[in-house]
């Protein structure tokens, strides 16, 4: 019965993560996350999340605040068990932020004010860093990123430079 639930969990791993991207997501940020697909492989720590997008709070003219092609994510696997996960490598490809500006407001100000407002309600400062476990990320690279700023007087499409950090924790 063991080896039968854990190659359901094997096999339904993608899915699971799928829904729970989209089901946390959204009801963290109050709007709408989407993924088209999850493709995780345990034993090699290779993953990748394909369009991965978040709709635009209410109140705002464009579909989505954020929109991604997909991510790729490579982790050393036995470092998983250890004081310092180890990430190899994360790659961004084809992120488009869509920056709506009102006179009082924004869309990304809304979403991180939902964001603030569970984490205040729901942490507490002195129990942050029990967990002890450090992430460490080798590489983080963003590809073929956009800007798309909307206000009621201009709008513009801006592409921004490729991003690339090496050694972050």
């Amino acid at each position: 019965l063991l080896l039968f639930a854990g190659g359901g969990l094997f096999f339904y791993l993608d899915s699971i993560v799928k829904s729970g991207i989209e089901v946390v997501g959204s009801s963290v940020l109050g709007t709408a996350v989407t993924v088209d697909s999850v493709s995780l492989s345990p034993l090699s720590g290779q993953g990748r999340i394909s369009g991965l997008r978040v709709a635009n709070p209410e109140g705002f003219e464009s579909q989505y605040a954020f929109e991604l092609d997909s991510v790729l994510i490579s982790i050393y696997v036995n470092s998983v068990f250890t004081d310092a996960a180890e990430i190899e490598s994360i790659i961004i490809m084809q992120p488009i932020i869509s920056y709506e500006t009102r006179i009082v407001s924004d869309n990304i100000r809304t979403l991180l004010a939902k964001l603030d407002g569970r984490d205040a309600a729901s942490s507490d400062p002195e129990s942050a860093d029990e967990s002890g476990q450090q992430i460490i990320i080798r590489e983080l690279l963003m590809v073929d990123s956009q800007l798309n700023f909307v206000s009621s007087l201009v709008s513009a499409s801006i592409k921004l430079a490729d991003i690339k950090i090496r050694d972050i924790g």
